[in-house]
Parts: C-alpha cells; sequence; structure tokens
C-alpha cells in the first residue's frame, strides 16, 4: 500500500507544478470473473457491477477514487446480497494507451460465512482511453485482480475482469488531437 501512496504524491506533487490537476467524475460498469487468485471475493463469471469515480487527471497521469458496486454477486450461492469496493487507483497514459494498478477492498454483505470486509487486495489495469471530444472519453480496462505479488506467475487469463466506462471531465483538459492542432496553428505563423 505504501507504494500506492508513493506514487499518488508524485502525482500530485507532478500536478501541481504543472498546473492545476482537472477533475472528472466516471460512469461505467466492470465484468467479474470467478478469481482463483482471490477465492474469498464471491463473483461468478458473468458477474456485473456499476462502477462511479472521482479522478484527478495530468496530461499523462490519473487519480483515481473509485467505488464499485455489485448488486448481484454470485448469484448461484444466494448467500450474498452485495459488494461494495473502494478503490484508489494510478493510471498513466500515451495516446490511446492506459495502463496502472490500484488498491482495493470490499465490503461482502449477505448471510453466512465471508460476509464482512476482506483483506487489502491489488490489481493491474491495461487498456485503451478513446476521447470523445475533449470533455469526454471512453476506456475500456482489463484489469488482474491478486493479492500477492509473490504468486502472479501464477497468472491465469481466466482471472481477467473488464472494465468500461464514461469519463466527464470539468476543467479545461485539451485531448491529445487538440493539442496538436494548437501546435499546428502556432507553428504556421
Amino acid at each position: 500500500m505504501l507504494w500506492i501512496g508513493v506514487a499518488a504524491a508524485g502525482l500530485l506533487a507532478a500536478a501541481a507544478q504543472a498546473q492545476a490537476p482537472v477533475p472528472s467524475v466516471v460512469v461505467g460498469g466492470r465484468y467479474h470473473a470467478a478469481s482463483t487468485v482471490l477465492p474469498d471475493l464471491p463473483y461468478d463469471d458473468g458477474d456485473l457491477s456499476l462502477l462511479v469515480a472521482y479522478q484527478l487527471e495530468e496530461a499523462a497521469s490519473v487519480l483515481q477514487f473509485a467505488l464499485d458496486y455489485a448488486w448481484d454477486a454470485g448469484a448461484r450461492s444466494n448467500a450474498v446480497d452485495y459488494v461494495l469496493t473502494p478503490q484508489i487507483n494510478v493510471l498513466f497514459r500515451r495516446n490511446w494507451l492506459a495502463f496502472g494498478t490500484g488498491a482495493l477492498m470490499s465490503r461482502i454483505e449477505g448471510e453466512g460465512e465471508g460476509t464482512g470486509w476482506t483483506g487489502l487486495y491489488y490489481q493491474f489495469l491495461a487498456g485503451t482511453e478513446l476521447d470523445l471530444g475533449s470533455r469526454a472519453s471512453l476506456t475500456a480496462l482489463a484489469a488482474y485482480p491478486f493479492d500477492d505479488f509473490g504468486e502472479l506467475g501464477e497468472f491465469d487469463t481466466g482471472d481477467l475482469e473488464y472494465t468500461v466506462y464514461l469519463k466527464f471531465r470539468f476543467g479545461g483538459y485539451l485531448s491529445d488531437r487538440e493539442k496538436r492542432r494548437q501546435y499546428e496553428r502556432l507553428n504556421r505563423r
């Protein structure tokens, strides 16, 4: 967890020197997998959840505070009413590529054993972000949740989860295309 805090502090320090970070709001969903790495999570393959987030953006990096809500997790077992997963993610962007990491904990509500908070776990994220104008973008990410860095060698593609979301910006962010247009206009003079 310390490395997430160090990365977030570095991101905010760089943002303070360059310009104020641009806030944005995210709304999307996540497609879950029945994890072999995190057996305490109640998800079945194909479970869906709603994701909402607040982000602070720089041109090449994002600090994301998110909450994931799964209303019908593990439907086959009927023991789980819902799962809330607060998370903090640090993403880096280059052109249309996005990648990063995050820390999560899930609150499982239901009947019987396994309810309550899970331990801290992590995720690697990789995908694409496409601008939909100057104030919105569409992001699609593959996520690999895990809880032990020593077991990353046991990677299984069946444990991948997928997130898609729309992002709405509230500040003066310029897309890469708009930055290129401004640069070209300045160099014509």
